[in-house]
């Protein structure tokens, strides 16, 4: 692997990103289990655990198959939904860590690495939501988060520009400008951070 990420230029953690599994997910993070007559959808929730929703409700659990089933279709179903629970627990795992290590690293990405993978991927853009980013200049950190909708949105709402050639990462709370100001925004859209950021305890050093 490590030959071919040379071979285009990459290091080999930008090679590992962009073989990140997306589990079969749609584009906005969902999937559909279909019995046949009936589907349910999977949806992930704050906590990044996926649920399970028929007709605009909750699901508890997976619901036996029928008799109105189609057989083939609901073991399908049954078994894609085993199947999904395990991996998506173990990447969102993986991720959180990966997306942390990147913060305490000053990691960043390029605009384009920005957009496939934290816009485009629908795992990997359901974290990342929960996050707030930075475009990187001269003077600090120009911050900005990503809202439901995959647009780019400052601490007052407004829409926020990537620039040419920008490089984008996690700042760290100590890099925040504003932070009280953002934990004010997360907590008012609900948003439950997958590992702490903004809030994130910070130690000082005494002289």
């Amino acid at each position: 692997m490590e030959q071919v990420a040379n071979r285009q230029g990459l290091s080999a953690e930008e090679m590992e990103e962009r073989l990140i599994p997306d589990l079969e997910l749609e584009r906005d993070g969902t999937t559909t289990l279909d019995f046949g007559p009936r589907q349910l959808q999977v949806r992930f929730d704050e906590h990044l655990e996926p649920q399970l929703w028929q007709d605009g409700e909750r699901v508890r659990a997976i619901p036996r198959p029928a008799r109105t089933d189609d057989p083939e279709k609901a073991a399908a179903a049954l078994e894609r939904w085993k199947g999904l629970k395990g991996d998506a627990r173990t990447l969102v795992s993986q991720l959180r860590r990966r997306l942390e290590a990147a913060m305490i690293q000053r990691r960043t990405w390029t605009t384009r690495a920005f957009q496939s993978l934290m816009l485009g991927h629908p795992l990997l853009s359901l974290l990342a939501r929960r996050l707030v980013w930075g475009q990187r200049e001269s003077q600090g950190w120009q911050v900005f988060r990503i809202a439901e909708d995959g647009s780019l949105a400052d601490s007052d709402d407004r829409h926020f520009e990537l620039s040419e050639g920008a490089q984008l990462g996690l700042p760290h709370p100590l890099e925040v400008p504003d932070r009280e100001r953002w934990a004010e925004i997360l907590a008012d859209y609900h948003v439950l951070q997958p590992f702490p950021q903004v809030g994130r305890e910070l130690y000082l050093a005494l002289p």
